[in-house]
């Protein structure tokens, strides 16, 4: 009695390939201005006052930022919790933006807020609305080193800004910002209304 042969798998290069037709999308990319906002010390605010309290103050902070981000033409692409990211045309509006959100938020005695802000200018990747790249990591990364009442703004977008001894500007040089591989030139701007409240030089 003879055995019937099972059929042997063909190999996986035997098998007949299948054009998905799904081409790669193309990447598209924008020169954009972006600036970070960042509330100081949130964390010991949200222990101060509680969760409910914390967020009120939140929701108020946030209304008055984007009363003035709308001003200055900005867009703001995400609210990150503690602040925004916002994207503008052109660099000059993202740092006056930038200035004129510490002065309102100086000026908003009934509820005192300390606010960093970050800025930068470039090439950047755009996707649904959001983008990423260099300006982006950039601005986040200086909004994470300024201190409280300070813009600082990094080598594009400098140039925007004309008037930069109106507002007190400190050269920073060139700061080493984590996740940027070159240096980036950069200067700290504050208003002139919050210098001369805390007995700065004009």
């Amino acid at each position: 009695m003879e055995h019937a042969v099972a059929p042997q798998p063909r190999p996986l290069t035997a098998l007949p390939r299948r054009r998905l037709g799904l081409a790669p999308a193309p990447v598209e990319t924008e020169h954009v201005a972006i600036l970070f906002t960042d509330i100081v010390g949130s964390t010991a605010l949200l222990e101060r006052l509680g969760d409910v309290a914390a967020h009120r103050l939140r929701r108020r902070h946030f209304g008055l930022l984007r009363h003035v981000i709308a001003e200055h033409g900005g867009r703001e692409v995400k609210n990150l919790g503690d602040g925004l990211m916002v994207a503008f045309a052109d660099a000059s509006d993202a740092v006056a933006c930038g200035l004129a959100i510490q002065r309102a938020v100086s000026a908003a005695v009934e509820h005192p807020l300390e606010l960093r802000i970050g800025v930068a200018a470039g090439e950047a990747v755009t996707e649904d609305g959001d983008y990423f790249g260099w300006p982006v990591i950039v601005a986040q990364r200086l909004c994470c080193a300024a201190h409280g009442g300070d813009v600082l703004v990094a080598d594009a977008a400098l140039e925007a800004a004309t008037d930069l001894s109106a507002h007190g500007a400190r050269p920073l040089g060139t700061l080493t910002l984590k996740g940027v591989r070159e240096p980036v030139e950069s200067v700290a701007l504050r208003p002139e209304r919050q210098r001369a409240a805390q007995g700065a030089p004009a």
